[in-house]
């Protein structure tokens, strides 16, 4: 079976913050495919996005102004929903932890796995922590 391999925000967060801040928006005082944004009270030329005519045209011009604030989402999104895999999986390891210790499992293997599911987000062992 293949691993999956996480997805690394960390270039695509990157290239976000690079780009020019704000909604993006078509601005047709300074021409027909002029994209601008407005950034602290004042508006800010990105420059001229020729799409093309028609409809395909039209679906691309609103995804790439769209793209701005569509990706900031998408990064919230995943970054929340990975805080709460994580959490999910320690409070199962430690659901799991406190079924041995009912059974009458040794306080090593309980303390194990409570140990291991409070590895902290960086991957080191909050156990081994001191």
């Amino acid at each position: 079976m293949t691993q999956h391999q996480p997805l690394d925000l960390a270039p695509i967060q990157a290239r976000h913050d690079a780009a020019t801040p704000g909604q993006w928006y078509m601005q047709p005082n300074y021409g027909p495919n002029f994209v601008a944004s407005e950034v602290a009270g004042y508006e800010r030329g990105i420059g001229d996005m020729w799409f093309g005519d028609g409809d395909q045209a039209d679906a691309d011009r609103e995804f790439v102004l769209a793209a701005r604030t569509d990706v900031a989402a998408l990064l919230a999104e995943v970054t929340r929903l990975r805080a709460e895999l994580v959490d999910a999986r320690a409070g199962a390891v430690h659901e799991a932890a406190r079924l041995l210790e009912a059974a009458g499992h040794d306080d090593d293997a309980v303390n194990f796995l409570d140990g291991w599911a409070d590895y902290d987000r960086a991957g080191s062992p909050a156990a081994l922590e001191g």
